[in-house]
């Protein structure tokens, strides 16, 4: 399903309103709480880019994540990519603690904040590893791309997440060995 905003086409996976839909009708609300961690996510990377005057040419929201692009003549400036980037993983924190207010008013049961924290955990740790096209690798092509050309800057970033793949393989095979 394609929904015109302005000058974006936000694309919506078929499951993703789909699953909305069979977590109201059967009382499953836990589901929700990860789709609106992500949707928090995603917000922060929007938020940054209205701030900029910018708008993206696509956001792609599927059950798994969430995807913004840029109009592929749009070059952004270091600072403003790096702003972007940094959004999500902020509105991340910021779930984390909206998670804690919603508990101490108690609009969230106690489960269910430790689910919605953790959940924005999730996605501001798993977001921040600097491994392109995760925020995390990103902001360190901004920031690098300060200092070296781009060139460098993508052969530092394939090889960065060339290692962090494979450590995270290992960790997952050590971790399955070890029971």
């Amino acid at each position: 399903m394609i929904i015109p905003f302005k000058r974006t086409a936000v694309h919506v996976h078929p499951l993703f309103p789909g699953l909305i839909a069979f977590c109201l009708l059967t009382g499953k609300t836990s589901v929700l709480l990860p789709l609106t961690a992500l949707l928090l996510h995603e917000l922060g990377h929007l938020a940054a880019l209205w701030l900029f005057r910018r708008m993206p040419r696509k956001i792609s929201l599927t059950p798994f994540g969430g995807l913004m692009d840029l109009p592929e003549n749009e070059k952004l400036p270091p600072f403003q990519g790096f702003i972007i980037a940094f959004a999500g993983p902020f509105f991340s924190l910021l779930g984390c603690f909206l998670s804690l207010l919603l508990c101490k008013w108690q609009m969230l049961s106690p489960l269910s904040t430790l689910s919605f924290l953790q959940d924005n955990l999730l996605l501001l740790v798993f977001n921040l590893l600097p491994v392109l096209p995760l925020d995390g690798g990103r902001m360190l092509q901004a920031l690098l791309s300060h200092f070296f050309r781009h060139r460098q800057v993508s052969s530092v970033l394939l090889i960065l997440g060339n290692i962090i793949a494979l450590s995270l393989i290992g960790l997952s095979v050590y971790s399955a060995v070890q029971g």
